[in-house]
């Protein structure tokens, strides 16, 4: 690796756990390079780190021991709850306890990449955030960010999950895929996220002409989320354990919290095995935790949760016109094969999966990781064509319409509306401009426009893309030619 080149990380802040991928970049030509990507291990052999930071013996200790540690003294005032605070640092950002947690992903970074603690500045980063963060949240997170990595401008980007997870399989255009058909058979796709906090999915397109993903539609459901699976497998052990043993395991707050991690421990073992084995030593008053959990067994615990899973993504395929190319799947959830039955029932087994070999709980990580070496990349040949920045908009409505005259001819096209997620690429198509005419682009809410010329086309139809860029602007594309910084 080039002794000044800067090393590209990403950083997956999900609804309880974070990880860390670094990319490098690999030219395949002289305008073309792909990317390899790997997800780091912490000391403890780790490949995740639980977003938890707590104060000890005048420090602050992170991840796994932190989350010993609360368990241990600030167990949840309702015993079933889960003791782990959901978004915990997303929830207490620009602390002491924050930086600590992003000084610690800093050095992972660091040192997996051979900086050493002393080059930090060299990293860049970009970071994804659960599909509903807002703006302003957004911001915080940034600042945070670059405050416990030592330097702000170390952040290049945020993107949304479902951008990332685009960008992990290589259907952004913007690299050279792992999966050579990636870029060419796919027209409509479902991006499914399916983690501790629920299930969000997101249908995209593909616009033939550039390549780039459009969103189309986002939508999330909490019923069905990971904490739930986790919740079920310790009520069949504490029933269990109270039909042996005759104690309650629910009165107490320390028992709960030992049951809940060998809980979490058996429904990830069940994930890749078919069985396991539920263990807690000294549960309660001196007697161990040993439950049994075959495989059949956990689908019947479990597949009312999946059921729900399922009428989600079967709303999600009506919103796509019943039909999709693609499904990409991300979260920990989806390593189960109880919910990768699912995805297949709903969507069919013949629909393009994506790049193989790739962990579905890590896939947001390496996206991040791939999207922030497109970055440096882009930085490093002086072109500002970024293609894979996906924001969540609350407050801009932008549409596209013809100019005659000076003026708006006929109605605004909605392209961008509230709330709704700005994609890789948004597109929308006028009919009736005439060569040298002119289009604008309105943000309909402020009322005021951007006008753009209209260069040496066909008569007729005239494709307007909307992307967000590298500050943040929109980036506005008519034809296949010309773009506009706004």
């Amino acid at each position: 690796m080039s002794q000044t080149k800067p090393v590209t990380v990403g950083i997956s802040l999900g609804s309880s756990y974070s990880r860390v991928s670094i990319s490098s970049i690999i030219p395949t030509s002289p305008s073309s390079f792909a990317c390899n990507s790997s997800v780091l291990s912490n000391d403890l052999g780790d490949r995740y780190t639980p977003m938890v930071v707590c104060e000890e013996d005048g420090g602050f200790v992170v991840g796994s021991a932190a989350l010993k540690a609360t368990m241990r003294s600030k167990a949840s005032s309702s015993n079933k709850g889960s003791v782990l605070p959901s978004s915990s640092i997303l929830n207490n950002l620009n602390s002491n306890e924050s930086d600590a947690f992003f000084a610690h992903l800093r050095d992972l970074a660091a040192n997996a990449s051979g900086l050493g603690l002393k080059s930090t500045d060299r990293l860049r980063v970009v970071l994804s955030v659960p599909d509903s963060t807002s703006e302003a949240k957004i911001s915080e997170i940034v600042k945070a960010v670059g405050s416990g990595f030592g330097k702000p401008s170390t952040i290049l980007g945020v993107i949304s999950e479902s951008s990332a997870i685009c960008c992990a399989h290589g259907l952004t255009g913007s690299h050279d895929s792992k999966t050579p058909d990636a870029n060419t058979n796919w027209k409509t796709g479902v991006v499914l996220k399916w983690g501790t906090s629920g299930l969000t999915s997101t249908v995209v397109k593909r616009n033939g002409m550039s390549g780039a993903v459009s969103v189309v539609s986002t939508s999330s459901t909490t019923d069905c989320g990971g904490e739930m699976f986790v919740d079920k497998m310790m009520d069949h052990c504490a029933s269990q354990f109270k039909r042996k043993s005759g104690c309650d395991v629910w009165d107490s707050k320390k028992a709960v919290a030992k049951l809940r991690l060998a809980a979490e421990t058996a429904v990830r073992t069940l994930a890749r095995g078919t069985s396991a084995s539920v263990e807690a030593d000294g549960l309660m008053e001196g007697m161990d935790l040993r439950v049994a959990v075959s495989k059949p067994r956990w689908g019947m615990l479990a597949g009312s949760i999946v059921a729900k899973g399922k009428t989600a993504m079967e709303e999600c395929l009506a919103k796509a016109g019943g039909k999709v190319d693609c499904v990409l799947i991300s979260g920990a959830v989806l390593d189960s094969p109880l919910a990768q039955e699912a995805v297949k029932e709903v969507f069919g087994e013949d629909v393009y999966r994506g790049a193989t070999g790739m962990a579905v709980d890590e896939v947001i990580s390496v996206g991040c990781s791939l999207h922030c070496a497109m970055l440096v990349e882009a930085e490093q040949k002086g072109t500002t064509s970024l293609t894979a920045t996906v924001k969540t908009v609350k407050d801009v409505s932008l549409g596209i319409a013809k100019i005659s005259g000076g003026a708006i001819e006929g109605e605004v096209l909605p392209v961008i509306t509230p709330g709704s997620m700005v994609g890789v690429e948004i597109t929308g198509t006028l009919g009736g401009i005439v060569k040298g005419g002119e289009v604008a682009v309105v943000n309909i809410g402020a009322g005021n426009s951007i006008v753009a010329k209209v260069g040496d086309c066909e008569e007729g139809n005239i494709t307007v893309g909307l992307k967000l860029g590298e500050e943040g602007g929109l980036v506005v594309r008519v034809g296949d030619e010309i773009e506009m910084q706004c």
